[in-house]
């Protein structure tokens, strides 16, 4: 009977110590109760973007004496996550305009037609190379800006600009289009020292 006692009372001390359970307890409390204060692992950095595509062309646009440079430069990961951006710098390096853009916005809705199914991906980048090859077409460059057979539309075009433009033959303009429905044609004026949109489509 008395072995028996003492071994119940061992049974009772060894439970009460159990290592197990005190571990268990310290890890539960080294928990915080704010949310805010638990580690998170940080997120992988970003790439940093790389230059898919490249063009420059030289153009007499502000000024008949110096060609202004024409530039047009894709960053991005790849053709379809890019921006575009197409600049205008004179000779001396100031930039007179600026514009950027998806490299998708260059996809016309056109080029998906009555087809039944969707392009390819390599249907759609050869698409975009093609687009960004003839952004600087020769057409798309005009002098005197306003031939003698354009006339004056109000939809598309400000009367001012319009006037000042086409009293000077040597007036330069530049057509380009993003998408179906974001064409226009910009022009320096030399009045106002910078550059404007002659007229949109």
């Amino acid at each position: 009977m008395r072995l028996f006692s003492l071994l119940f009372i061992s049974l009772l001390f060894l439970f009460a110590c159990n290592p197990q359970k005190q571990t268990q307890q310290e890890q539960a409390e080294s928990i915080p109760d704010d949310p805010d204060t638990v580690a998170v692992s940080p997120e992988p950095a970003a790439q940093p973007a790389k230059q898919i595509y490249r063009v420059e062309t030289p153009f007499g646009f502000s000024s008949a004496e110096s060609f202004d440079k024409f530039g047009l430069v894709v960053m991005g990961q790849n053709i379809f996550d890019a921006t575009a951006t197409f600049t205008v710098t004179t000779a001396d390096g100031t930039e007179l305009y600026r514009e950027e853009f998806p490299t998708t916005d260059l996809i016309d809705p056109s080029f998906l037609g009555d087809r039944d199914t969707p392009p390819t991906d390599k249907e759609r980048k050869a698409y975009l190379v093609k687009r960004l090859k003839e952004f600087f077409g020769e057409s798309n460059f005009s002098q005197p800006a306003i031939g003698p057979q354009d006339e004056f539309d109000a939809s598309r075009s400000d009367k001012a600009i319009w006037d000042e433009i086409a009293a000077d033959p040597q007036s330069a303009g530049f057509y380009f289009l993003i998408g179906d429905e974001a064409a226009k044609e910009i022009v320096f004026s030399k009045r106002q020292g910078k550059v404007v949109v002659l007229r949109t489509w």
